[in-house]
């Protein structure tokens, strides 16, 4: 979701993946850290077939200590987003 405009961001899940991540990095730095300082980060997909795509933009970010899980279904439907 871009924080700004509270809008899910529409468009392939790199999109998705780079905007959540953007928004963790924003997170981080309002409280004086960063990626690095990052203990665990989880991932939620609705498509384990996405592993993959968003494993290589979150190696970026995370150089450890994250994993990634397929859910059937995301809060307000984001789930669904991911297959139009």
């Amino acid at each position: 979701m871009d924080s700004s405009s509270r809008q899910f961001i529409l468009g392939w899940v790199a999109a998705e993946a780079k905007q959540a991540l953007k928004n963790v990095g924003e997170t981080l730095k309002a409280t004086d850290c960063d990626f690095t300082k990052a203990l665990k980060a989880t991932i939620w997909t609705a498509d384990i077939n996405y592993f993959n795509t968003v494993n290589a933009i979150y190696k970026q970010y995370f150089k450890s200590n994250f994993s990634a899980y397929q859910v059937a279904d995301l809060p307000k439907k984001a789930g669904l987003r991911l297959k139009q």
